[in-house]
């Protein structure tokens, strides 16, 4: 049985003795011990395991079962184009979390590490963003972020957050406890920019927990799910999984 995971639990106890409520107001106890949050760490490093890609679970289920199985990946390095998208890519996520992190008025966190141990999932988001005042009742408003880049076309047709991004956002959020997640798409030929809130989608997240019951079956019996030409792209620069699969 699944546990159900609460977006902003009453409790957090971080070492022996140490637990606060929601009300940020009311934190008056001193700051738990960083050699336990430390320990805590080396623990789960010795205990790590396979896992789930968030981003993963908008696409192939067959790559999912070869990235949980550390199959080896072929080729080792893309192509220039495609060396030269991947890093483009990545300048820009460095950019806009710089402009995020100047705001006087919000703290940003970039590159926020997520994991559910019972599902197996594990990732990194882009951000989480939270006011630095509270509200008149002690809160402190947060959110996260995720960017995407994309061409001109893509770009321009854009009317609602791509499916997969829905997706992913709704594992996301649900990891790092907030309700909300914004998708800011990055047009790469114009540094154009569209923004699409994204509330924890419920629905999305029973479907995430049924794909990784029906992945582990696979996984445990040492079988693949049917191929499904609609999820797959085939391209050995596209998906390093191809030759596997495809044998």
């Amino acid at each position: 049985i699944i546990p159900e995971i609460q977006p902003f639990p009453t409790t957090m106890p971080v070492g022996e003795g140490w637990q606060h409520g929601g009300d940020l107001q009311t934190l008056n106890a001193p700051p738990p011990s960083m050699i336990q949050i430390i320990q805590g760490v080396m623990q789960r490093r010795r205990e790590e395991r396979n896992w789930f890609r968030p981003s993963g679970f908008g696409g192939c289920r067959r790559s999912q079962i070869f990235f949980y199985q550390k199959t080896h990946e072929e080729p080792p390095q893309p192509d220039d184009t495609l060396s030269m998208i991947l890093e483009t890519g990545t300048a820009l996520h460095v950019m806009a979390q710089k402009w995020l992190s100047e705001h006087p008025g919000v703290f940003f966190v970039p590159e926020v590490p997520v994991w559910l141990p019972e599902l197996e999932i594990q990732g990194s988001s882009d951000g989480l963003l939270m006011f630095r005042q509270a509200d008149q009742y002690g809160s402190i408003y947060r959110w996260g972020f995720e960017l995407k880049t994309i061409g001109p076309t893509g770009f321009d047709a854009l009317t609602k957050p791509k499916p997969e991004h829905v997706v992913q956002a709704t594992i996301y959020a649900k990891l790092m406890g907030v309700l909300w997640i914004t998708i800011l798409y990055y047009c790469k030929g114009t540094s154009k920019l569209k923004e699409f809130h994204v509330q924890v989608d419920e629905g999305i997240w029973e479907q995430v927990k049924e794909r990784v019951y029906y992945l582990k079956d696979h996984i445990n019996a040492g079988t693949l799910p049917e191929f499904d030409p609609k999820e797959c792209r085939n391209s050995i620069n596209l998906c390093r999984y191809v030759r596997h699969c495809h044998a």
